[in-house]
């Protein structure tokens, strides 16, 4: 509303073009630059920090899993005894640790306790001789 009792008898419009400039620019098709991302500026320098190495050391436990069950699977052998399986188990486990968040390390984070169940029964199906 405009106050007719004012002394102003002129108005400035200040850096509204370059606004107006951006938002025609947005209506005829121009991208807006994405903003920079500081949270993996950050990241970069500490590129092998311990929360990075614990996520490359789980993922890389659920790669061997995955990767000696598919092994174990794709040989089309009977599936080994439970005491065969228990056998490695036990000599797998000698060389467990578990930390403070109960994950099973051999030399690699293991994502459950049920992966090692994995890998002592894929083994032990490279292990059996062919039936």
């Amino acid at each position: 509303m405009l106050d007719p009792d004012s002394d102003l008898n002129e108005v400035q419009l200040v850096s509204g073009v370059d606004e107006l400039k951006r938002r025609l620019e947005l209506l005829l098709g121009a991208k807006p630059e994405p903003p920079v991302d500081v949270s993996t500026a950050a990241v970069l320098p500490a590129a092998f920090s311990l929360e990075r190495k614990e996520i490359i050391a789980a993922a890389s436990g659920q790669l061997v899993t995955s990767a000696l069950t598919l092994l174990g699977a794709s040989l089309g052998r009977p599936e080994p005894e439970a005491a065969h399986i228990q056998q490695i188990k036990d000599s797998l486990l000698q060389c467990v640790e578990t930390d403070a968040e109960g994950r099973s390390k051999l030399s690699l984070n293991l994502p459950d306790a049920g992966s090692l169940d994995q890998i002592a029964k894929a083994l032990a199906m490279l292990i059996q001789p062919p039936a």
